[in-house]
């Protein structure tokens, strides 16, 4: 016999089958004989730290899951620290800054309301006969803020095209100093374009 009980050698089908359904009753009895204590029913649970060492009470591991929920919400915070620039944090806080404002604003305003006014009187609206001295207001305090739009203009002559639709600015003046591998892809397209324009 080998070690598992089952016997060793050449067998037919039906032996081992017998052999086998007679083991797992006497697996059964032998499991429905033992004492359910021993077996660990109704035992309460152990709980353990990361080293293996058992903890005093179901308190001491919310503690250390407040102390990793810690820990995470610390390493998001320096990761927006390491992962966004001055500008986008100066865009964050202004953010911030303006959600506190409207949850501190009554519900229901007023036609003296400052504030909605002010943002109003902002919008450029289509037609308004005023919207290109808005637009040139608003640039100027763009320039004035150094924001995204008060960087210095191209103001020289018209640039080659590109297929992103880059225009001349800050930071390129406008000059191809490529191979001239864009144009070449532009003509292509433009002769695709006329091509089929024709048929």
């Amino acid at each position: 016999r080998m070690a598992t009980g089952e016997r060793a050698g050449l067998l037919k089908g039906e032996d081992m089958k017998a052999e086998q359904l007679a083991l797992r009753r006497r697996e059964r009895e032998k499991l429905a004989a033992m004492d359910a204590e021993m077996m660990g029913q109704g035992a309460e649970t152990v709980y353990r730290d990361r080293k293996g060492r058992k903890l005093d009470m179901l308190q001491e591991m919310m503690r250390q899951q407040d102390l990793a929920k810690g820990k995470k919400v610390a390493k998001e915070a320096e990761a927006f620290d390491w992962g966004t620039g001055a500008v986008q944090k100066r865009e964050v806080e202004a953010r911030a800054e303006e959600m506190a404002k409207i949850a501190e604003a009554p519900f229901a305003r007023t036609a003296d309301d400052k504030d909605m006014n002010d943002y109003l009187k902002s919008q450029i609206r289509e037609g308004d006969p005023m919207a290109a001295a808005m637009m040139r207001k608003q640039r100027e305090r763009a320039a004035k803020e150094g924001g995204p739009g008060g960087k210095p203009q191209y103001r020289g002559p018209a640039p080659p095209p590109n297929r992103y639709g880059i225009a001349p600015g800050y930071r390129w003046d406008g000059v191809d100093r490529g191979n001239g591998w864009e144009r070449k892809l532009l003509a292509y397209k433009a002769g695709k374009a006329a091509r089929a324009e024709k048929a």
